[in-house]
């Protein structure tokens, strides 16, 4: 409304619409044209102004123009958290709508902006799921009186998170609990948040609430039924996620067995390669055993290794599973085998080691070797990816049979091997035996005296026996004789052993030997392996000299 006042001394200005006088008198702009050019006939033609001829108030009230707005959107359909651009646009008779444009969601209002050339604009990222009703409403200016446009509509849509589901166990019996997690994720930095739940039959669970994006729930023993259950796991966002989030709905399959039993079961996990590289995979086969007379143990067996976590039944009692390639960290990794028990077995647990390398190697199996022979074999260092560098290679002698003598030795060549990245090294491998010294293949002479006597003693026996007819004469002589040949049978060694040397050298020790070969990467990290390896020395052959010599004698001749 434009209003202007003015006294007796009025001046001509526009003039159009109504005029209202002071003291409720009421005239058209006619009149008052009449007004300004005969004040003195204006009592003449409207008998009102009796009453106003003294002073003259007038307020005209001018017809503003009503501008046209329009709203557009930058989109009709979104998902819920994307931005949407608003825009209004206000066209006049004359001059460019000013002032500014309130735009609203149905009764809320979004956001306050000022008209710059006829226009204005906001960007909401707030919009509720549903059907959103935007309108723009204009304040006027002085030229122009408030309007508010036409509806437009923007369908937000909400988003479904992304929801996990895991179990403690594919398979437990009514006397077990099952755990149950859900992870849910959602795409943008608002998480999922309100209750899930568990139902399966006539069982369901409490809600649980989701916090930091992951719920757990804890199913009691004995609230399943046996059998293979279907568990329907429901997440229902509330009322923080439910303009952002729908709800979400997966299940889970469990079997429910009767109760386990009490005798005691042991788990034997064997890992078919203890050391490996991360991209390698490994198979580990479980053993389940049972008492002395009992049943094999039947029932499932799980298995845990860094982020590998399956589950197989018992075959015969026992079961295997591989583990993929990247699954293990590097260095050692526990491996944990859980057996679930049945009937007659409880629950057992198993472990073994496997470790995760930068580099191995690969040493060909060696022939074996009798003593005094070598052999020489190729090297090979596998690398991990992503390592390079110098590795220093040592070899030792680890075991050996007990007592062995002249034992194996083992050398490198080269001793070092330097590994670009993707890489490869080699290295030979010598492995040496000792042969026994020449004297060590001579046998002593067996303890025989009368196979080495002295010239002596054997002149003294052949005197003797030459003499014997002349025995009644000489007995005196022969006598004699034979004392001196005892004598030579004693003081010439007759037993044959005082003269033998033992060999300085002996041979290698017959058995097996074992050797570990050490790499040691030379930048002076913790970076390092070692494998062993093995050798047979064959068992000697002995070389026998037979004794020399008879046990016979001649019978002496009694005739005459």
């Amino acid at each position: 409304m434009q209003t202007t006042t003015s006294g007796r001394h009025w001046r001509p200005g526009p003039l159009s619409g109504d005029y209202i006088l002071a003291r409720g008198c009421s005239v058209s702009s006619k009149s008052i044209l009449l007004l300004a050019l005969c004040w003195g006939c204006f009592s003449a033609l409207h008998p009102e102004a009796a009453i106003c001829q003294k002073q003259v108030t007038y307020v005209q009230v001018v017809n503003k123009a009503t501008p046209t707005i329009s709203v557009t959107l930058s989109a009709v359909t979104i998902p819920y958290g994307t931005s949407l651009t608003i825009t209004a646009k206000l066209t006049g008779r004359g001059s460019a709508p000013s002032g500014s444009v309130t735009f609203l969601n149905g009764a809320t209002a979004l956001a306050v902006s000022t008209l710059s050339g006829g226009s204005a604009s906001c960007v909401s990222t707030s919009l509720p799921a549903g059907q959103d009703v935007i309108t723009a409403s204009y304040s006027g200016d002085g030229d122009y009186s408030p309007v508010t446009s036409q509806p437009e509509t923007a369908a937000v849509t909400a988003e479904t998170p992304a929801m996990i589901v895991t179990c403690s166990a594919a398979s437990i019996t009514t006397a077990q609990s099952l755990s149950i997690t859900a992870f849910l994720k959602g795409g943008g930095s608002l998480a999922p948040t309100g209750p899930v739940s568990v139902s399966s039959g006539g069982y369901a669970s409490p809600p649980s609430a989701v916090v930091d994006g992951v719920a757990t729930i804890v199913v009691p023993p004995g609230s399943l039924t046996m059998g293979n259950d279907a568990l329907l796991v429901t997440y229902t966002p509330d009322a923080s996620s439910a303009p952002r989030y729908t709800g979400a709905a997966s299940f889970l399959a469990v079997t429910v067995t009767s109760a386990i039993g009490t005798t005691s079961s042991k788990v034997t996990v064997t890992a078919s390669e203890v050391r490996l590289l991360s991209q390698q995979s490994d198979t580990m086969t479980i053993t389940v055993a049972g008492g002395a007379g009992q049943g094999t143990p039947t029932g499932t067996v799980t298995l845990t290794a860094g982020s590998f976590n399956a589950q197989q039944p018992l075959v015969n009692g026992a079961t295997s599973f591989l583990i993929p390639g990247g699954t293990l960290g590097m260095g050692g990794n526990t491996i944990t085998a859980s057996y679930l028990g049945d009937g007659t077995y409880g629950a057992s647990t198993g472990t073994a080691t496997v470790t995760v390398c930068h580099f191995l190697f690969d040493i060909p199996s060696l022939p074996p070797l009798s003593a005094g022979a070598g052999t020489t074999v190729h090297v090979t260092v596998l690398t991990d990816i992503g390592y390079s560098g110098t590795i220093n290679l040592t070899c030792a002698l680890t075991g050996s049979p007990a007592g062995a003598q002249s034992q194996p030795t083992c050398g490198l060549n080269p001793s070092s091997v330097t590994i670009p990245p993707g890489g490869a090294g080699l290295t030979v491998l010598t492995v040496l035996t000792t042969a026994a010294s020449s004297t060590a293949l001579v046998s002593p002479i067996g303890g025989r005296p009368w196979g080495i006597g002295s010239g002596g003693a054997t002149l003294a026996a052949l005197l003797s026996f030459g003499l014997f007819s002349l025995r009644r004469r000489w007995i005196s002589i022969r006598i004699l004789t034979c004392a001196i040949a005892f004598a030579g049978l004693i003081g010439c060694g007759g037993i044959g052993s005082s003269n033998f040397t033992p060999p300085s050298t002996p041979a290698t020790t017959s058995g097996t030997y074992t050797f570990k070969l050490t790499g040691t990467d030379s930048s002076g990290t913790d970076i390092s392996n070692s494998a062993s390896f093995t050798l047979t020395v064959p068992g000697q052959s002995h070389i026998k000299i037979a004794p020399v010599g008879g046990r016979g004698r001649r019978r002496p001749n009694r005739h005459a």
